[in-house]
């Protein structure tokens, strides 16, 4: 898949993604939401679920534009060039779905930030559906070269198209919940900065309660495609039967059927979910280090979950 609108659907997708952060720390920095963070670091346990770069400043979270370290004209003239070349390589990606997948995907970052983040659980929405959509668009892009663009060759790939839609619901419900979680992290400056995101409106018990919800959701979304896959298997239980040789020959058989081995993933990125959720919504995300450890470890779920659905 090495092809030149392949690579232009992930070109798209790098920029999308990078469009989406400098806007938002673009209008974050106009509206005075990073002088507030500057102005109030953060404690050692949350620190690292605002920065993930290397700060010279081990006090305050890394914030250039409100800084001063980068102005606001260049940063506006590299959005330009960025979203210049993105809508470039719109033009040259497979299929007509991903076309409008990357169109839309930059709309919402356009968007995100001026329009959209002001209002509650919209934000939330924007953010979950655009790394929702990465999967989607660079499927769609494949599905249209596998199949030459014909409706014949995409009915044929019903079940890829099927295990591509739990996909996409799954990490939308669950960057859903991560996003919820890390507004409890940022409940006081958005409150300073009048952002109503959903723990200002409605109180961190609420939210970390929908934020569990979400990764119940995500959860389920997973599980369900490799268990009802291994259990109409009929094959499943004799071959690990007949493996012999004791219990490691038995769980290196197991291992090597693909929907068992999609399951064992699925399951452990959903209790790790899970669990973490109800760490935070046991404390109503007020613990510092359990929100750190519930937005990082995230990042390791997801990963398990796309490595489930392989």
């Amino acid at each position: 898949m090495f092809k030149p609108s392949m690579l232009a659907t992930l070109f798209s997708l790098v920029l999308i993604c990078s469009t989406s952060m400098m806007v938002n720390d673009y209008y974050d920095g106009k509206s005075g939401l990073d002088s507030f963070k500057l102005s109030n670091p953060l404690s050692d346990a949350s620190r690292a679920t605002q920065s993930h770069h290397i700060n010279p400043n081990p006090n305050q979270a890394y914030k250039p534009l409100a800084s001063g370290e980068v102005t606001y004209p260049v940063t506006k003239r590299a959005l330009t060039y960025l979203y210049t070349s993105l809508l470039i390589s719109a033009t040259i990606l497979p299929g007509v779905t991903a076309r409008l997948s990357v169109i839309l995907a930059s709309m919402l970052t356009y968007w995100y930030t001026q329009h959209l983040k002001p209002k509650t659980w919209l934000k939330n929405v924007a953010c979950a559906a655009l790394i929702a959509l990465a999967p989607f668009t660079s499927a769609s892009a494949a599905f249209h070269l596998l199949t030459n663009g014909s409706l014949t060759g995409a009915q044929g790939l019903s079940m890829a198209w099927s295990q591509m839609g739990r996909l996409t619901l799954a990490l939308f419900s669950g960057v859903m919940g991560r996003e919820i979680m890390m507004d409890i992290v940022d409940c006081e400056a958005d409150k300073a900065a009048s952002v109503v995101t959903v723990p200002v409106r409605y109180g961190r018990r609420f939210a970390s309660g929908v934020g569990l919800g979400c990764m119940v959701g995500t959860s389920v979304l997973t599980t369900v495609g490799p268990l009802v896959q291994l259990l109409t298997l009929d094959k499943s239980v004799g071959v690990i039967l007949r493996s012999g040789g004791g219990g490691l020959a038995m769980v290196a058989a197991a291992l090597r059927l693909p929907a068992l081995r999609r399951l064992v993933l699925a399951l452990t990125a959903s209790f790790w979910l899970i669990a973490r959720a109800y760490q935070v919504q046991r404390t109503e995300g007020r613990d510092e280090i359990i929100m750190d450890r519930t937005i990082e470890d995230s990042k390791v779920c997801v990963l398990l979950i796309l490595a489930s659905f392989i």
